[in-house]
């Protein structure tokens, strides 16, 4: 018969989705990619 695995959380369709329900971890998750994306892009926008 087959396993599942219990996990705190995971991440679906783009989403963290967490075992408390709420959606302050996906937040601090985009936040920090949007940090890393906009650092990204100043390498090649550079602030006038």
């Amino acid at each position: 018969m087959g396993h599942c695995e219990v996990v705190q959380s995971f991440v679906y369709l783009g989403s963290l989705i967490d075992n408390s329900g709420s959606c302050e971890n996906e937040i601090r998750r985009r936040t920090q990619q949007a940090r890393v994306a906009m650092t990204k892009l100043t390498k090649i926008w550079p602030d006038h």
